[in-house]
């Protein structure tokens, strides 16, 4: 009996001690385990680091770069822009003055005639003196072809208006006595009016000229004298 109690009291102390060595054998392998696990923990949260990294650095060489190229095109086009416009601009105003070059010749012909650039006033006494003066080549200069000039009885056969009619050259004039009165636009044609006075005489009579540009000058249709 007493050999009994003797035998499980040592098997009781072998299981105990058996499950002594077990239980520390698991607490071992588990804190291998645990340390294998942090370490592999570690590398593999360095190695997710490092890409990280590396992947962070070519975004933001990425992010750089797009930054710097962009800040330079803006400038590039800056820098262009004022050149085409300036161009632009100089092309847009040559071709306004080319314009204006060609349209100024046309707006003048109604006043100026194409050669000699006279004012339509300064013509038509011109011809008031070529008539006075009988300065016979310059008045031929100025008639239109509706007008004949016959030197010999110092006339005029105007034609092609409304009252035809021979018209005698004016004579006896003088500077101080004829004045311009008025300019009168007609369509194509200018009646420009002269009043002449004569103090001596007390006499004063009106001279209206109907004046039209020609291919030289300045060319007179009409004369008509109102005494």
């Amino acid at each position: 009996m007493k050999r009994l109690i003797v035998l499980i009291l040592i098997m009781t102390v072998l299981v105990a001690c058996g499950s002594t060595e077990d239980a520390d054998k698991e607490t071992k392998e588990k804190e291998e385990s645990d340390v294998g696990e942090t370490e592999v923990k570690e590398v593999a949260e360095d190695k997710e680091d490092e890409p990280k990294e590396e992947s962070e650095n070519p975004k933001e060489k990425e992010s750089e770069e797009p930054k710097e190229e962009s800040k330079d095109k803006p400038v590039h086009k800056e820098r262009d822009k004022p050149k085409n416009d300036k161009h632009e601009t100089d092309k847009k105003t040559e071709q306004e003055a080319d314009k204006e070059s060609e349209e100024e010749p046309k707006e003048k012909n109604d006043d100026v005639p194409a050669v000699k650039n006279e004012k339509v006033e300064v013509a038509a006494e011109n011809i008031i003196w070529a008539q006075n003066d009988r300065n016979y080549s310059i008045l031929k200069g100025y008639l239109g072809q509706n007008i004949t000039l016959n030197e010999k009885n110092n006339t005029l056969k105007i034609t092609n208006v409304d009252y035809p009619h021979d018209a005698d050259l004016l004579k006896g004039i003088k500077a101080e006595n004829i004045e311009h009165r008025f300019t009168q636009d007609k369509g194509k044609d200018h009646i420009v009016g002269f009043a002449v006075t004569d103090y001596e005489t007390e006499m004063s009579y009106t001279i209206d000229l109907t004046m039209r540009v020609g291919k030289d000058s300045w060319k007179m249709l009409n004369m008509q004298i109102n005494k």
